[in-house]
């Protein structure tokens, strides 16, 4: 089996780690994996060390605006594809013009779409008439809301976990690989291709041992990590910490990763403000080093959410793979996670259930240890490499299976276009009906690996 992979493989890219892994483990079972470098080429990602891989790999954009000879020789390619245009520029222009296997990293594609749309203006609808033609005027009128109300930040990192925006992307996919079952049948019904749930693959971040319940003049430290963005709820520990006697005293809290100025800022007048003093402290961007030992020296690990607007979470399997106790929000992926081994919040009880889940690890410590170590030996198990490239391997015959099919679906779609044939047609019923009576309905697989 002959792979393209395309996937950003820079060292600041979760993905591109998760891809690390997966191409030697699908190496190991005797793949021919080439890693295709999806990112835009340009001077600022040339600039980020790349991740390392012993056969080399190859950028998507030195194959040019054809890459059809190119891909050619491969049995497929697999597209990785997040919210992040330059990331995953390449996964978007070459699926349009070889299609292959689409894993879908987040759940809506909102910032990937409006920066494609001003890169490629001449051949792209602009972002408001995509979001039209997918949600029609209710989606319009909500972001529309947002920003006469001066507030379209609050459009980028809430609203739009509302209408999850990634057909756009995706028309021309032959499959489609989730990482969770949340968002797989919107997918599946959206898209139209086979699809299955795959949990995400990965590895820990270092093999830390459990956490030393900290002395009587010590305290324990709560981190966040991850890139700076309101959705992972830092005010909500900030507040927790500040409203209990218990959690003031006993807690420190370290929020790790990249920001900008302006976030920082606004979360250091918000605990300037505070009645009480509180001790919180901003890391910036860390390398891998860095983030071991603040992973080391942490006690609780915050993977708050809301909204969830990743498919799945890279962060909470690092947390889950710590030893360290894990906080949740409970929607999204994280609700996949069996209730015993973290500790949940409910997003509309976030206050209460927050402050009375840190109050009880505090006090418990030895005993969320415990749960800890569980919950390290399920996601061990659930998130590993090998496993993934198995159901991946078996996916891709499915999907090579059912291609024929597809392609005349598309064309025979491709004809009733250019005839003028309306969407609510009956006509379009009986051309269904018919294509199931020659092909039957093409295989879609539900059951995660």
């Amino acid at each position: 089996m002959k792979i393209a992979w395309y996937t950003p493989f820079s060292e600041h890219s979760a993905i591109g780690r998760f891809s690390q892994r997966v191409v030697a483990a699908l190496r190991s079972l005797q793949a021919e994996v080439t890693v295709v470098r999806c990112e835009r080429k340009t001077s600022d990602m040339r600039a980020i060390s790349a991740l390392e891989d012993d056969r080399g790999w190859v950028w998507a954009e030195d194959f040019g605006r054809n890459p059809i000879k190119k891909l050619n020789s491969f049995d497929i390619a697999i597209y990785n594809l997040g919210d992040h245009f330059d990331f995953h520029a390449f996964s978007i222009l070459h699926q349009k013009r070889v299609p292959g296997i689409t894993v879908l990293h987040d759940y809506s594609l909102h910032n990937a779409l409006h920066n494609y749309c001003l890169s490629n203006a001449e051949e792209s609808n602009d972002y408001r008439e995509h979001l039209y033609s997918e949600f029609g005027h209710e989606a319009l009128e909500a972001m529309d809301e947002m920003y006469l109300q001066d507030q379209p930040a609050r459009w980028w990192n809430q609203e739009i976990a509302r209408f999850p925006l990634f057909r756009w992307a995706m028309m021309d996919t032959l499959g489609t690989v989730t990482h969770a079952n949340h968002y797989r049948g919107v997918v599946a019904d959206q898209i139209g291709c086979p699809t299955t749930t795959i949990p995400l693959a990965y590895d820990a971040i270092t093999d830390a041992k459990p956490a030393a319940t900290p002395l009587q003049d010590q305290k324990f430290t709560i981190i966040t990590v991850g890139n700076v963005n309101s959705n992972k709820r830092y005010s909500a520990i900030i507040r927790a910490i500040h409203e209990s006697p218990l959690l003031r005293k006993q807690c420190r809290y370290r929020i790790v990763g990249s920001s900008d100025d302006r976030a920082v800022e606004q979360l250091q007048q918000e605990v300037e403000q505070l009645e009480h003093p509180i001790d919180v402290s901003f890391t910036g961007r860390v390398d891998h080093k860095t983030l071991e030992r603040e992973v080391s020296q942490a006690h609780i690990i915050s993977c708050l959410r809301y909204p969830a607007l990743e498919g799945a979470s890279a962060s909470v399997i690092e947390g889950l793979r710590s030893n360290r106790p894990v906080i949740v929000s409970d929607n999204g992926c994280y609700q996949e996670i069996p209730d015993d081994l973290t500790f949940k919040v409910s997003p509309p009880k976030e206050h209460q259930e927050l402050t009375r889940q840190l109050e009880w690890i505090v006090n418990h410590y030895d005993s969320a240890k415990q749960q800890a170590v569980r919950a390290n030996q399920w996601a061990t198990e659930r998130h590993c490499p090998k496993s993934y490239s198995r159901a991946m391997l078996e996916f891709i015959d499915l999907v090579l299976y059912n291609a024929p099919v597809l392609r005349t679906s598309d064309r025979v779609a491709a004809a009733l276009k250019t005839w003028g044939i309306e969407a609510n047609s009956p006509l379009l019923e009986r051309i269904d009906v018919s294509m199931q009576d020659l092909f039957g309905r093409p295989e879609s697989s539900a059951k995660a690996a």
